[in-house]
């Protein structure tokens, strides 16, 4: 769960806030007097404020102000209920693409310019990091991310032509995992093939043999829908709201072939994603479903009032003879109970599989000691440790530690090559000078060849494998230690 409050405050005893005029996944209290504002994903925890009527006035009220997301958050906003009203203050950037903005400033009639970049985050349709390179240095802001080792390396808008990785002054972190209790955490690769096992010794005892998979979030999970519709030639049962949502994203359906079923409200949640409905189904006959919420409580099964099983989901599940068997996809509990398996039988019909939309603590050390930023700081508490436990975790991970790091120290620190981590970035199938990396694209001004319907052109890093559809509102994240069952 975030615990950024919007601003980009730089501790180190100053607090002084590095470009003030803008807030990031927060729209509220002191952030509604921002003139930018970034959203990374669409999830509820980095949408605090977004629908408030504070927000809308001071939006009308200043034609100017607009706020920032990737394409695919666009279109996912569009179709959920509270946001629509929102579609005309949204300006999308594409992921790679460094863009010239405008920040308009009451004071300064001119406003001030900036750089904004977009990079693929690996956490759920949508989500993105965001660089901001202007006067006060060079900010990288993570929102919540899942990248694995050595992925730093692979990302162009972090380095320069020379493959040489950019100064960065200032990061500021996902630090969701970031504890010892959850040091390597399985990667989602492993557990999608557990998954497909898991779905498969059930399914093929028969018709009546049904599968719920329990997700603690609307988004994140579409790789696994796929990963089961091209094994099993099956679509997945999802809810009206969520196929709704889906609806407006035509990205989806070029990269998802399988169909699960939702509940109907789900299904409006999808609609904006074309390419999802390949995969995602109404039709309760399937055998695969996450049209299954949890029920106050928290339970994996909940009882109904003549004391029957309910799984809560549609009525095939329900239904006299269906076996069924639950998934339960989360990584709270085994980062609670310090398991390191990849999943774990709970009774002969419930099974827990760890899937995580973070980084573990060692691909967060890894992320930072390649970027080896000036200054780190936490985005998120994570749990059963303080804030300044956290930070000084961080300042470990730099080349010189964040306490004693100076103006002067910035300005020379020296670059890693991208050759230092990982060669494999070479075999990138895209035009690239003799470093491995594209020469930088010249920034862009904003709105240059970029409607406000724009969608990614073919071979952006937007379609980049694990980095850049799952770049993870009410209902969509919020596996906190008390929901962990």
């Amino acid at each position: 769960m975030s615990s950024f409050e919007g601003k980009l405050v730089h501790g180190n005893g100053n607090h002084n806030i590095l470009y003030e005029a803008i807030s990031l996944d927060r729209f509220d209290g002191d952030n509604l007097k921002s003139s930018l504002y970034w959203l990374s994903h669409a999830h509820c925890d980095h949408m605090k404020g977004l629908e408030s009527h504070e927000l809308t006035k001071h939006l009308i009220s200043n034609p100017g102000v607009k706020i920032y997301c990737t394409d695919i958050t666009k279109k996912l906003l569009r179709h959920m209920k509270g946001y629509q009203h929102l579609h005309r203050h949204l300006v999308t950037l594409l992921i790679d693409e460094p863009t010239l903005v405008l920040i308009p400033v009451n004071d300064q009639s001119q406003g001030v310019c900036i750089t904004l970049t977009a990079m693929s985050a690996g956490h759920c349709p949508g989500s993105a990091m965001l660089l901001i390179e202007g006067a006060d240095g060079t900010v990288l802001y993570t929102g919540d991310f899942r990248l694995d080792k050595g992925a730093a390396s692979l990302l162009p808008a972090l380095h320069d032509s020379f493959g040489g990785v950019k100064k960065v002054d200032h990061l500021y972190c996902d630090t969701t995992f970031l504890t010892r209790k959850t040091m390597n955490i399985v990667s989602r690769a492993e557990c999608e093939e557990e998954i497909v096992e898991q779905v498969k010794s059930h399914i093929s005892r028969g018709n009546n043999y049904h599968v719920v998979l329990k997700t603690k979030a609307k988004l994140g999970y579409e790789n696994v829908y796929r990963i089961l519709y091209e094994r099993f030639r099956m679509k997945t049962h999802v809810r009206t709201e969520d196929a709704e949502v889906y609806s407006g994203i035509p990205e989806i359906n070029e990269r998802f072939r399988m169909k699960t079923h939702v509940r109907t409200e789900d299904a409006e949640v999808y609609s904006g994603i074309p390419e999802i409905n390949e995969i995602v189904t109404l039709d309760n006959r399937t055998q695969v479903h996450t049209c299954w919420r949890s029920v106050q409580g928290g339970g994996l099964q909940d009882k109904n009032a003549a004391g029957l099983v309910s799984h809560g989901g549609c009525d095939t599940l329900n239904r006299p003879g269906v076996e069924v068997k639950v998934i339960h996809l989360s990584t709270m509990w085994f980062a609670l109970t310090e398991n390191k398996h990849t999943s774990v039988k709970v009774d002969s019909d419930t099974v827990r599989c760890c899937y995580s939309f973070h980084s573990s603590y060692s691909e967060i050390e890894d992320f930072i000691r390649y970027i080896n930023p000036c200054y780190a700081y936490p985005n998120v508490l994570p749990m059963d440790a303080t804030m300044e436990q956290t930070q000084h975790l961080l300042n470990s991970f730099l080349s010189k530690r964040a306490d004693d790091a100076s103006p002067e120290l910035c300005q020379t620190n020296s670059w890693k090559s991208v050759h230092e981590i990982d060669s494999w970035w070479i075999a990138e199938k895209r035009s690239t000078n003799n470093t491995g990396f594209s020469s930088p694209k010249k920034p862009k001004l904003e709105n240059e060849d970029n409607g406000s319907e724009q969608s990614t052109p073919t071979g952006s890093r937007e379609a980049t494998p694990e980095l850049s559809l799952w770049s993870d509102s009410s209902d969509l994240e919020n596996e906190t230690p008390a929901d962990a069952d």
